[in-house]
C-alpha cells in the first residue's frame, strides 16, 4: 500500500499533472526529508527497531496527536502499551479500517470491524501505516519522550490540549473532562 510514503506538503504542479508525476514528486520529497533527519539509522535505535515499524508508529502519531508538543507523547505511549503487550486502542486505526474520516473517536459498532488494523481487537502495530506522516511525526516516532504514560486523550477539541497518564484511572478522570467537553460544545 502507498500509504506513508506520499510527504504531505504543498507542491508547484505542473498544468496538467499525471499520477505518476504526482507520486514521483511526493515520494522523491519524501526519500528527501528521510534522508535530511537520518530516520533510517534512528529508527534502528529506535524502540521501533526498523525504519518501516516506524514509519507505521509515525503514521499512528500523525492521526492521534494535533499539537507537535504532544507527538513524542503519544509515540511514547504506544511503545510503552507495545512493551506491556496491550493493545493500542487507536481510534485512528479503527477509522482507517472503516474508512471513516473526520471525527476523533468511533464507536463500540466501528471497533468490532475484523480488520488488522483494528487495533482494539489486534495487539501490535496494524501491518502499515494509515496515512503519511509530517516530519514532526517522522521525528516522534523515532525520538519518543521519556515517559510512564499508557493513556492519553484530547480534552479540548478547540485547543488540541491532550492529557496522558500512566494508570486507567486516572485516565478515566480525563476522558470525562472530553466528555464534559463534548457536551458544553
Amino acid at each position: 500500500r502507498p500509504e506513508g510514503f506520499f510527504f504531505p506538503d504543498t507542491y508547484e504542479l505542473p498544468d496538467k499533472p499525471t499520477a505518476v508525476g504526482v507520486i514521483k514528486v511526493t515520494t522523491a520529497q519524501f526519500a528527501k526529508v528521510i534522508e535530511d533527519i537520518d530516520f533510517v539509522n534512528k529508527a534502528k535505535a529506535s524502540p521501533a527497531k526498523d525504519p518501516y515499524t516506524a514509519l507505521i508508529m509515525a503514521s499512528l502519531v500523525e492521526r492521534e496527536a494535533s499539537r507537535d508538543e504532544d507527538r513524542v507523547k503519544v509515540a511514547r505511549v504506544f511503545y510503552n502499551r507495545l512493551a506491556d503487550g496491550m493493545p493500542l486502542q487507536s481510534d485512528a486505526t479503527v477509522a482507517y479500517a472503516n474508512k471513516i474520516t473526520g471525527r476523533v473517536t468511533t464507536t463500540d459498532a466501528e471497533r468490532q470491524i475484523n480488520s488488522p488494523y483494528n487495533t482494539y481487537k489486534v495487539k501490535g502495530l496494524p501491518p502499515g501505516p494509515i496515512t503519511s506522516p509530517a516530519e514532526n511525526a517522522l521525528e516522534a516516532a523515532v525520538t519518543p519522550a521519556e515517559g510512564n504514560w499508557r493513556y492519553f486523550v484530547v480534552v479540548n477539541l478547540d485547543t488540541g490540549e491532550t492529557e496522558f497518564n500512566d494508570t486507567f484511572a486516572q485516565h478515566q478522570v480525563s476522558v470525562k473532562k472530553f466528555q464534559e467537553f463534548c457536551k458544553s460544545s
